[in-house]
């Protein structure tokens, strides 16, 4: 299943391919210690990762440690058009909690909004949702999103 209907194969920007997973649907995923990565995601049969086809060059994933609270994950990106039913879909999914899978342009894969410590106790969640359509005729309509979560632990790199 993928978030948008608009495919584009270009995606220049900080996220080469961004999934998103349903938190309360992943039975495990499996941390090498040795590796300091995950070596597989396991989910409930039948459950597939969202495929969000985002506008080029919109997407990024930051985190930042803020001092004794934690480290802040932000992942952020655009669907081009119009799309209140994408906002729909990810509210319901935000209510139960959602684990991103980022790819960098560099082929980087890290599990957002999941820890070996505490798993998806702090799943990201939908803390904004922007419909512009814009002012000037050359404007085109965009759909601006951003999960966050709060944890103790910056992300880890999925391998294999």
């Amino acid at each position: 299943m993928e978030l948008s209907q608009t495919l584009c194969g270009k995606h220049l920007g900080g996220i080469a391919r961004l999934y998103l997973y349903d938190a309360t649907k992943i039975l495990s995923a499996t941390y090498n210690s040795h590796l300091g990565a995950y070596t597989s995601v396991a989910v409930e049969e039948g459950e597939e990762p969202m495929e969000v086809v985002f506008a080029e060059g919109s997407a990024s994933w930051s985190e930042k440690r803020r001092g004794e609270d934690g480290v802040e994950h932000r992942v952020a990106f655009s669907l081009r058009g119009v799309r209140p039913q994408a906002l729909t879909t990810l509210t319901r999914l935000s209510e139960r909690g959602i684990v991103a899978e980022v790819e960098s342009e560099e082929g980087v894969k890290c599990l957002v909004g999941y820890s070996p410590q505490a798993h998806a106790d702090y799943p990201l969640r939908l803390t904004s949702a922007e419909i512009v359509t814009g002012c000037e005729r050359g404007d085109r309509p965009t759909t601006h999103i951003t999960l966050t979560s709060t944890d103790g632990w910056f992300s880890h790199e999925v391998v294999g």
